[in-house]
């Protein structure tokens, strides 16, 4: 028997019926999205449930928002904010084996070698993938102060730039901060 795909498993494990895959199916080529975002368009499954049968598929562990909002501050420093941002993932765990470390990265796209080797080449660490719902990875970088408008520290402050011609010169003078 061959591997089953993600439907044909939320359907044997009792999430959704096979008519409603079917719809998701129409869904999906409509909009070209996966599958599971498909289904939670269609308020057929709910995001954590959609991740938790991929999870059982693939063979990867799952991690609920709560314990991706747990993690320290200086694990979420073992990778560059700008990689963290670019790559949509969030570390979860630093380890050492030997003299190499690893790292348990949450992502929503575990089965993407070329994500998870772009994490390993930037960190210079061994990367294991755990599944995490997109949005409890985009809310933990916020609150990490990698995306948005905060940070760990408090808001971040963006500087303002104004410039003053004179005619034969420029100066770049610091705006007025409200």
């Amino acid at each position: 028997m061959g591997k089953l795909r993600l439907g044909e498993w939320l359907v044997r494990w009792g999430q959704v019926s096979s008519k409603q895959v079917d719809a998701a199916l129409e869904y999906q080529k409509g909009w070209g999205c996966p599958l599971g975002e498909a289904l939670v368009a269609l308020d057929l499954l709910d995001a954590e449930t959609v991740q938790r049968g991929l999870s059982r598929l693939l063979g990867v562990p799952f991690v609920r928002g709560e314990e991706v909002r747990k993690v320290s501050p200086a694990v979420v420093r073992m990778v560059p904010p700008a990689v963290l941002r670019r790559l949509g993932v969030f570390p979860l765990r630093l380890s050492f084996r030997g003299a190499r470390g690893e790292l348990h990265v949450a992502t929503h796209r575990p089965q993407d070698l070329a994500l998870m080797d772009a994490v390993a080449f930037a960190t210079g660490l061994k990367v294991h993938p755990v599944l995490a719902v997109r949005q409890d990875i985009e809310d933990a970088l916020e609150q990490h102060g990698v995306m948005g408008g905060g940070s760990a520290a408090g808001p971040s402050r963006g500087l303002s730039l104004a410039w003053q011609d004179d005619g034969d010169s420029f100066q770049i003078l610091r705006g007025i901060e409200g």
